[in-house]
């Protein structure tokens, strides 16, 4: 087997094995002893209309409404970005304690 000089290696392979190393097994967190992975939902089809007023989503990706709500098509793109990021961020969270509640209550049985 040959060895692997690391000082030589490419910067994007030591990326894929930090990112392999260290956030693998963040998404796939084991939930009362079965393997569950995270699915980041769409932007288009549960966020918008949904979680966020369909007129900013419209602006965002469309140019359509942004009259009506008073901003630029790039401005809601960036505001749409950013609140679909803190959506996903809070539903990571709530699988997350979701599953460490799952671990706890299996751990007593």
């Amino acid at each position: 087997m040959k060895r692997v000089d690391f000082r030589k290696t490419s910067w994007r392979a030591k990326a894929y094995l930090v990112f392999l190393l260290l956030f693998l097994p963040i998404l796939l967190t084991g939930c009362g002893g079965k393997m569950v992975k995270f699915e980041k939902p769409g932007i288009k089809n549960p966020f918008c209309g949904l979680v966020m007023d369909y007129r900013y989503c419209k602006c965002a990706f469309h140019n359509e409404y942004c009259e009506d709500v008073g901003i630029s098509s790039r401005t809601a793109n960036a505001y749409v970005r950013n609140e679909y990021s803190r959506w996903v961020a809070h539903l990571l969270k709530e699988f997350q304690d979701d599953c460490k509640k799952r671990r706890r209550d299996t751990a007593f049985r």
